[in-house]
């Protein structure tokens, strides 16, 4: 009896370890098949494992082949990539507001894809690791890398604009104004009426109240449709009147905002304008 019992157990054992083999084979196959596919403009794909990506090209290892080249970035449509092990990490990391050990991930990630595919947004990932670690200028920084490395990535403008709020809120509204300028000269039209604001607001910030009145303005004439935005713009281009001394346009413009926009906080804020300004108005008058 004893020794039938061996021989079941010995047969169990046996079975677990063909199962236990059988799953690394299928694991080693898997992984031998992952491959990262790069589509290039002319519609050819490339397979292979990524090894770099800097601005004279993307370096990958061919599987067939054995062989490493050098793919200009000019020629690259798209990727068909699995998220890789150390990004998914910076992505607990950075959950877990664990900035100081994300950054290093998302760096690494940035190293292999460049702007592209993962690397992407491991660009934005990494610039706001930074902002919250406290060290704006690297921010700054990795804004300005991905902005001159890829001109003509669909998120481009989303890093002008961080970009600019970032010199913005360290008082630099010159830098800040050129930023938001070449989002507005983009062919993206989605970031345009943002980037009118934010170019307006920097010129209010230094004072240079007729050039922010310009563009304060143009919101209110090109995006009626987006509400709050243009009740905000019309509210600062009243400002821009008081500071310009033009008193009688800013009432006009209060009252048109609580005309237009009766349920917004810029029409409590305009009739709020308005008791001052016509309080003023009366002490002046006597």
């Amino acid at each position: 009896g004893e020794v039938k019992v061996n021989k079941v157990m010995i047969v169990k054992k046996f079975k677990l370890l063909l199962k236990f083999l059988f799953i690394c084979l299928l694991l080693r196959c898997a992984l031998s098949f992952a491959q990262d596919e790069i589509i290039l403009k002319n519609g050819n794909v490339i397979k292979g494992s990524i090894l770099k990506t800097d601005k004279s090209g993307l370096s990958i290892e061919l599987s067939e082949p054995k062989a490493v080249i050098v793919v200009p970035l000019a020629n690259i449509d798209k990727f068909r990539i699995e998220m890789p092990d150390f990004f998914r990490m910076a992505e607990d990391y950075y959950l877990a507001k664990k900035y100081d050990q994300a950054y290093p991930l998302y760096l690494k990630t940035i190293q292999k894809y460049g702007g592209f595919s993962w690397g992407e947004e491991a660009y934005f990932k990494a610039a706001d690791c930074q902002v919250k670690i406290g060290n704006v200028p690297k921010a700054i920084e990795l804004y300005n890398s991905y902005i001159a490395d890829y001109p003509d990535a669909k998120l481009v403008n989303k890093a002008r604009m961080n970009l600019a709020a970032l010199l913005s809120g360290k008082g630099d509204y010159d830098g800040a104004v050129k930023i938001y300028d070449a989002a507005i000269r983009s062919k993206d039209e989605l970031s345009r009426p943002d980037a009118y604001y934010g170019s307006a607001e920097s010129y209010f910030a230094q004072g240079a109240y007729e050039q922010a009145l310009v563009n304060y303005l143009k919101i209110e004439v090109l995006y009626y449709d987006k509400s709050n935005l243009v009740a905000n713009a019309k509210f600062k281009s009243g400002e821009c009147y008081e500071k310009l001394g033009e008193g009688e346009r800013a009432l006009v413009t209060y009252r048109e905002i609580i005309a237009e926009f009766p349920k917004s906080d810029f029409a409590s804020k305009s009739k709020t304008k308005l008791k001052k300004l016509e309080e003023r108005r009366k002490k002046d008058a006597t």
